[in-house]
């Protein structure tokens, strides 16, 4: 009999102290939800601000590709006028407003003085 109260009384020690781990793991797996949750919303944060900013520099690089299509005919024009070409042929080969090719010309031909 007493053999099986030192049985009992070791179970009960043994079972204290899985209750005991247990409760600690508990703990444990508690905090380190917490702190994924906390991971995610600022990877999220931070997914989002990427998204953005990938969205933004996307529509940096339409505008700036739209602008090299311009910048063509303005390098062509600069060209014609380097030959010598008239306000009407650039006007016609360039596709740009008079306005614009005749301050092109001037612009040029500043540049052509001051050299």
């Amino acid at each position: 009999m007493q053999s099986t109260v030192l049985l009992v009384n070791e179970l009960q020690s043994i079972n204290s102290k899985l209750q005991q781990e247990l409760d600690r793991l508990a703990t444990d797996n508690e905090q380190f939800a917490i702190e994924n949750r906390q991971v995610s919303k600022q990877l999220e944060h931070r997914i989002k601000n990427l998204t953005l900013q990938a969205s933004e520099q996307q529509q940096l690089l339409t505008q700036w590709q739209e602008n090299q299509g311009q910048d063509k005919f303005y390098n062509r024009a600069f060209k014609l006028a380097a030959k010598g070409a008239g306000i009407e042929e650039i006007i016609s080969e360039c596709e740009l407003p008079r306005a614009e090719v005749e301050m092109l010309l001037s612009v040029y031909q500043q540049r052509a003085r001051s050299q």
